[in-house]
């Protein structure tokens, strides 16, 4: 998914950074390491480590198939769009006359 134009860019291969994926088989599929057994694994250099999300099946059906990174990063485009929105339309408001 691509970032939405105007955010703090974050380079995922280069920045220390944390997501919580909604199952292990994600988060390993991402090329993460599960940090459930020690939090030690997170100090190591080059190692991209992260976790899956608890199982709180209410919590889990509202996160769906996505990272936390993901759904950052949708909301972020969907409200960038909205300002444009309201930014074009207060573009064309011509001020009242008092």
């Amino acid at each position: 998914m691509s970032r939405a134009p105007g955010l703090s860019q974050v380079d995922l291969n280069r920045d220390r950074h944390a997501d919580l994926f909604p199952d292990l088989e994600s988060l390993e599929a991402a090329g993460y390491l599960d940090q459930s057994a020690s939090g030690l694994i997170a100090a190591q250099p080059d190692v991209r480590v992260d976790m899956a999300a608890n199982r709180m099946p209410v919590l889990l059906r509202r996160q769906g198939n996505a990272s936390f990174g993901e759904l950052q990063q949708t909301r972020a485009a969907r409200l960038l769009e909205k300002n444009r929105r309201w930014s074009a339309v207060a573009a064309k408001r011509v001020p009242h006359a008092s």
